[in-house]
């Protein structure tokens, strides 16, 4: 058994200027340079300018019995300037078993098995932390000048005769901005044999991420007058599997590897903030709620058309070049017009 304790500290910041000026003499004053070509630029994003500070604990305790059952228990209970000091931690725990089942002596035993050299099954379970997004939520402001309407002047105000800049509110600030989650489980097997001449290594997994950045904008009535917050509130969940096959061997002093690698993997949509749309029908079209990323919308098929007869009499507007085997649109919701109510998830 082994086991680690830590605690970990970080900080981070940046920033950046840039000036630049012609010089006529060789005077090494920037203040002296000509009028012309001038530049300056500073950090104007949160890519260029930041200041942000990380504390985390750290555990973990590893057990082995005779290389035979595997286990791991680790977490993390993670701070970040970036939330608020309502929301600023996470507790993320994790765990892993296996067990090696070529180990066990009614493996080694059994000679109908001997040809494998090793079979292990395995599982993990933990949740992951992320404070990479959208940082200061919790803070709010002002900008200056205010922005106005397109090739116009900003917003403000005539005060005796001249023009005032107006300060536009930045936003609503959100208290309760915190970490991202992803809870990710995993359940896999690894397999050996003849020496390496054959070696398999499947996993099935599953990620279901929550507190995804979305805003309120499309779902509340624009009358609010002010840019909403950030908040957690999308989620999704991604399901799939990877299979490896390798094959290794040795040929007099010519050593070669090969490996090819499958992987399909699935992402469903749980929750989006979205608007509510005018009745059941547009709901069920574009409400990407409960429904796969990627779906693929249209008419499904009614087969083809067998004679002219079929042509003439199928619910569809028939062009002047449709003929015996051409496909038919089909008449899904069953009310004898092909329209866009007919559309359906076909892929």
């Amino acid at each position: 058994m082994t086991a680690l304790l830590l605690l970990e500290s970080t900080n981070r910041q940046s920033d950046n200027f840039n000036a630049q000026r012609d010089l006529s003499l060789p005077v090494p004053y920037l203040f002296a340079g000509n009028s012309q070509n001038q530049i300056g630029t500073m950090a104007a994003s949160d890519l260029d300018l930041y200041n942000y500070n990380t504390m985390g604990l750290v555990g973990r305790v590893n057990y082995a019995y005779k290389g035979k059952y595997l286990a791991e228990f680790s977490f993390r209970n993670d701070g970040s300037s970036k939330n608020s000091p309502l929301a600023r931690y996470g507790f993320f725990p994790g765990g892993s078993i296996g067990w090696r089942i070529s180990e066990e002596g009614f493996f080694k035993n059994n000679s109908a098995l001997s040809f494998i050299d090793n079979l292990k099954l395995r599982t993990s379970y933990g949740i992951l932390g992320d404070d990479s997004r959208n940082a200061y939520q919790w803070v709010t402001g002002f900008y200056y000048p205010a922005g106005g309407e397109y090739n116009r002047r900003p917003g403000g105000y005539v005060f005796d005769g001249d023009y005032v800049n107006a300060i536009e509110n930045a936003g609503l600030s959100n208290q309760y901005y915190t970490w991202w989650e992803s809870k990710m489980f995993d359940v896999g097997v690894d397999f050996e044999a003849w020496r390496g001449l054959l070696g398999i290594t499947f996993d099935y997994f599953r990620r279901e991420r929550t507190g995804i950045d979305a805003r309120r904008d499309l779902s509340v009535p624009d009358i609010i007058g002010v840019e909403l917050p950030i908040e957690n509130l999308n989620s999704d969940l991604a399901r799939g599997f990877d299979l490896e096959i390798n094959h290794r061997n040795k040929i007099g002093d010519f050593n070669y590897f090969v490996k090819a690698i499958l992987s399909y993997t699935r992402i469903q949509n749980l929750y989006q903030e979205r608007a509510k749309e005018g009745n059941s029908y547009l709901n069920w079209r574009y409400n990407g709620n409960n429904r796969y990323n990627n779906t693929y919308w249209g008419y499904g098929s009614a087969g083809q058309y067998q004679n002219y007869g079929e042509i003439v009499n199928h619910p569809t507007a028939i062009g002047p070049n449709t003929v015996v085997g051409d496909y038919a649109y089909e008449d899904w919701n069953g009310d004898g017009i092909i329209s866009e109510y007919d559309f359906r998830p076909i892929g």
